[in-house]
């Protein structure tokens, strides 16, 4: 699946348009849409339910192709009583510390 869309037209029911991407020798050609129209249920349940399969095909595929998952997040650890040391970047040089310039 390459692409999905929710498409609302005007004067006839809505229906989810899938631009897919075909397998060798599957019998579909390049550049195949499909599109899915319910008549008896609402679409919406099945479109989340479709976007959630394909986040997890697509985390797989990247899975398979980095080798592994990517760690989770853990911020480092700090003590109770530490103080982060902040600067002050927006802090003027005194005249001391200026360059002198002769003309």
């Amino acid at each position: 699946m390459i692409s999905t869309s929710f498409v609302q037209p005007f004067f006839s029911a809505n229906y989810l348009s899938l631009q897919v991407h075909p397998t060798p020798q599957g019998g579909l050609s390049n550049g195949t849409t499909v599109e899915i129209r319910f008549k008896d249920r609402g679409m919406f349940q099945w479109v989340s339910m479709l976007d959630a399969t394909r986040s997890q095909a697509l985390l797989q595929k990247r899975e398979e192709r980095l080798g592994e998952p990517l760690p989770l997040y853990e911020p480092p650890p700090t003590s109770t009583g530490e103080q982060i040391a902040t600067t002050n970047s927006a802090r003027q040089p005194s005249d001391q510390e200026l360059p002198s310039y002769s003309a």
